[in-house]
């Protein structure tokens, strides 16, 4: 028996019904993908956030209560107004992230944390200046000048601001601000120093970093 070919009717019925179906899979498709792409970028924006405070108010937990120091920035980006803050803190953590104690017990600081907001990188980074030598006794805390350096840590990028404020010091409150291709998200947290008592008095520092 003769195969018969496909008419030239039966090629138009199909390649309609193949366009047909792939028009009904696009329409699905590609508003899912919207959304799993705003999804994405909230979830950046979030992460961003979240990385901020939680960072910040971890390190914050082992400063020296009276070496707190915070001076607020204002900055005009292309966006509008914001705050591009500075916290600065003498810390008791050594190289390896652990708590450092004298022969009797009391905190040695070991190193003077500085987190700023670069508004210009829109990135939150961190200095720190070693204390040589250490010591439960610090010298008044001064900072006549602060530069930042390429070598700072980067804390997180894509931030729009972050603002500090010293609620009944020495609790701080952080707020942080950040934005991904277009998608924002802000997160309020507050940290209070572990060593609250018996804490050597240090002076506040110049305000002219």
């Amino acid at each position: 028996m003769r195969r018969r070919g496909a008419t030239l009717v039966e090629i138009l019925v199909g390649a309609g019904l193949l366009l047909l179906l792939l028009g009904v899979l696009f329409s699905v498709l590609i508003p899912a993908m919207k959304t799993w792409a705003r999804s994405e970028r909230h979830s950046e924006a979030q992460q961003a956030a979240l990385l901020v405070s939680t960072r910040v108010a971890r390190d914050y937990q082992f400063a020296n209560p009276e070496s707190v120091y915070v001076r607020q920035l204002p900055v005009t980006l292309p966006d509008g107004p914001a705050r591009q803050d500075l916290l600065i803190f003498l810390s008791s953590l050594d190289e390896n992230g652990q708590v450092a104690f004298d022969d009797g017990g009391d905190p040695l600081w070991q190193r003077r944390i500085v987190v700023y907001y670069d508004a210009d990188r829109k990135q939150v980074r961190s200095q720190e200046i070693g204390l040589e030598p250490a010591t439960v006794e610090p010298d008044p805390l001064v900072l006549d000048t602060f530069t930042p350096t390429p070598k700072d840590r980067i804390v997180a990028r894509g931030v729009r601001s972050l603002a500090f404020d010293l609620d009944k010091p020495p609790l701080l409150k952080i707020h942080v601000e950040t934005r991904s291709e277009g998608y924002a998200s802000a997160i309020d947290t507050a940290s209070l120093p572990t060593f609250s008592s018996g804490i050597p008095s240090a002076q506040t520092p110049s305000p002219s970093p």
